[in-house]
């Protein structure tokens, strides 16, 4: 029997929802069936888990979900305390017992979590690469500081080229030392850079005093003593991507616009 047949059927069916997240390198695979599955040599570990339908609006199809766990599952620790700095990603998979075939039911990105029930559960939201394209965002602002992405294809600047390899030798809240990178790379080279920490987890750097760099927020695990790379940043002047990236050609911002505005201030 095909898929569909099981599917549409009133006795052979015997449906089986699978559930990947995936979080940088991570990746969780689960099952809300009663024991574990195994699926195309994959095992998929039973956990406590439901969700909602895909929601629909306006027209769009498989728009936004949420997924419930309880509290204490791996999944939902990587939001408790620090919200990790890469994105969460969900695949849903439903196949049939003795059968092969498995159709997607739904993908996309989770946007929100949240703890209820006095923190037992732990609620996911949702929403397809779809319904994310769907929203009206300007791709540029007519603005004096740069547009684009630093390392983007806009920037056209090679990360590698900024790259400076160490290890971090102290972590105090959200400062963590890196012992001669003052000396090596210059005073405020990494500021509006990031840490990024075995290319699962990364941190935007705010600020820096010494070999003392201040991140946005700390790390979720003990990074002492670990190799990190960290990636010199910028302030989207023009100033800056021409004196220290020597990139002013690729500027994505409007430099020279005036900043006074004639139409709420006189200009006289």
């Amino acid at each position: 029997m095909t898929y569909l047949d099981r599917e549409t059927s009133t006795e052979s069916g015997q449906p089986v929802e699978l559930y990947v997240f995936t979080i940088g390198a991570e990746v969780f695979y689960y099952t809300s069936a009663e024991d574990t599955v195994t699926w195309a040599a994959q095992q998929y570990v039973s956990r406590q888990i439901t969700r909602t339908d895909p929601a629909q609006a306006d027209g769009d199809r498989k728009q936004e979900l949420t997924v419930t766990l309880q509290s204490e599952d791996p999944v939902c620790a990587r939001f408790i305390g620090v919200v990790p700095g890469q994105s969460m990603f969900l695949d849903i998979l439903r196949f049939h017992r003795a059968d092969t075939q498995a159709e997607n039911v739904w993908s996309g990105k989770i946007i929100g979590v949240s703890f209820k029930l006095r923190g037992a559960v732990c609620e996911m939201s949702g929403m397809t690469s779809e319904a994310a394209l769907n929203r009206t965002i300007p791709r540029f602002k007519y603005q004096g500081l740069c547009n684009h992405v630093l390392y983007d294809l806009n920037c056209k600047m090679l990360k590698a080229s900024y790259q400076h390899t160490s290890t971090i030798s102290a972590v105090d809240g959200r400062t963590v030392t890196i012992n001669g990178i003052n000396t090596a790379e210059g005073d405020q080279w990494p500021v509006g850079g990031y840490i990024d920490f075995g290319s699962s987890d990364y941190r935007l750097i705010t600020a820096q005093t010494g070999d003392v760099l201040s991140l946005i927020l700390p790390f979720s695990v003990d990074v002492v003593g670990q190799s990190v790379d960290v990636y010199a940043g910028c302030d989207h002047t023009l100033a800056t991507c021409a004196a220290k990236f020597s990139n002013n050609l690729n500027y994505g911002g409007y430099a020279f616009v005036p900043t006074l505005n004639p139409f709420n201030a006189s200009i006289v």
